[in-house]
């Protein structure tokens, strides 16, 4: 994943161009079939939230359960959020990126308000 965020920071100034425009590793590396691959991305997703997750404290001091699960459930959230644009950004279908939210929501246990956030978020 660090590859795909690398390549939309990096970047080089066309000089062939007389507007000298900056020109992304993003587009050399875009077209690279991984990035088709829904697989790569359900792996990178769970893995990503698995991460985020182990880096957070399971019980806050004064929190309640249901202010962790609430906590807990926001960071995943935030993934999913996060990687809905990513593959959008590398060409993944919408269609492909919409059933891939709503397994994932389902899993975890997202509630329907945030379900319809993501996927308005998704398809415009």
């Amino acid at each position: 994943m660090k590859i795909m965020i690398l390549s939309l920071t990096f970047w080089k100034v066309d000089n062939s161009s007389k507007k000298q425009e900056k020109q992304y590793l993003h587009s050399k590396v875009i077209w690279h079939p991984v990035w088709r691959d829904l697989d790569f991305w359900t792996t990178s997703l769970y893995l990503s939230i698995r991460e985020e997750l182990k880096g957070q404290k399971s019980l806050e001091e004064h929190e309640t359960v249901a202010e962790t699960i609430d906590r807990e459930k926001n960071i995943i959230f935030g993934q999913f959020l996060s990687f809905s644009h990513s593959m959008i950004t590398f060409m993944v279908d919408k269609s492909e990126v919409k059933k891939l939210m709503e397994k994932f929501c389902f899993f975890y246990e997202i509630e329907n308000e945030k379900i319809k956030l993501l996927l308005v978020d998704i398809l415009f």
